[in-house]
This record gives C-alpha cells, structure tokens and sequence, in this order.
C-alpha cells in the first residue's frame, strides 16, 4: 500500500474535487444536463480509478488497459445514475446520427488499438524527465510517477475508449433493429 501523501499533484485533486461537487450538486436537484453530468463523471471516474490502481497495483500494461476499461465503464455508470435521477430527461443520450457502417467500424477500431499501441509503449520505455519543466509538471499532477502515469493514461484512454465505445453502441442498435 502507497503512501498517498504529497505524491498526487493538486489538478486531478482539484478536478476530482469539482466534479464531485457538480455532479452531487446537480443530482440532488434533478436537473438534466449531460455534458455536466459527462465532465464531472470523467474526472472523478479517472482520478477515482487512478487512485485505485495506484494503490494497489503495479505498471503492466494489463493494468494499465484493464484502469483504462474500468475509467470508462465507470463514466457510462455515473452518467446513466445522473440522468435516471433526473426529473426531465425526455431525450435520449446515444444517438445513432446515421453514420455510414464504415465510419462507425473504424471509429470503433481505431481509437481502440491507438490505446493499446499507446499503453505498450507507456508500460515499457522508463519516463525521462528532468529540470523545470519536470519540476513545474510534479506540482501539477504529482510527483509519484505511478500515479501520474495512471492518470495520464485513464485520461487520454478514456477519450479514444468513449469514442469506441459509442461507435459500438451505435453499429450493435442498428443490428438488433
């Protein structure tokens, strides 16, 4: 077990921290606004999860894809509880804008084998860093490079992943039609 200490920089804390407080803010008054509901979601599923793997794994890229799943998997869940709650949520949050097939197909793709092509390389070349600018960046973000690499990773993964994830959504609907 890690010590948390000092070692997490203070913008995923403080983004972590918001988007808590949005989103807790913004159920407790049942408003429907998922592109809130959607950021808020993002930074305390990936600063929730980084913690997690941080504290308790080591950098493999196993964890590192299986950190990423998770991050993504928890911001679907947050957003689903979010717009459940609310007392207007007439509209649908996926929308299947009729993409061609092939479009949907490589977006589904894509994304997700630049995060796997990504995650090898990140578990496997040592990070270099060293004078002010690593100075300036360990204030930020934090000064255990294990930590900093989760986040980092769940950050970017997560992006690339949603955007598979949606495309998979999309192409599943139009075959279950």
């Amino acid at each position: 077990m890690r010590n948390l200490g000092l070692s997490i920089g203070y913008f995923p804390i403080a983004t972590a921290a918001i988007g808590l407080h949005v989103y807790v803010k913004y159920i407790l008054s049942k408003k429907f606004d998922v592109y809130i509901y959607s950021f808020a979601s993002f930074f305390v599923s990936i600063f929730f999860i980084s913690t997690i793997f941080y504290l308790l794994f080591s950098i493999s890229i196993g964890n590192i894809l299986v950190s990423q799943l998770f991050s993504v998997s928890l911001i679907f869940i947050l957003v689903r509880i979010a717009v459940s709650r609310t007392a207007t949520s007439s509209t649908r949050i996926l929308v299947d804008r009729g993409q061609p097939m092939r479009m949907l197909l490589l977006v589904a793709l894509l994304p997700a084998s630049i995060v796997v092509v990504i995650d090898y390389l990140v578990a496997n070349i040592p990070p270099k860093c060293t004078g002010a600018k690593c100075g300036i960046l360990e204030f930020i973000f934090g000064s255990d490079q294990v930590f900093t690499l989760y986040y980092f990773v769940n950050l970017y993964g997560a992006v690339f992943l949603i955007l598979s994830a949606l495309s998979i959504n999309a192409l599943t609907r139009r075959f279950l039609r």
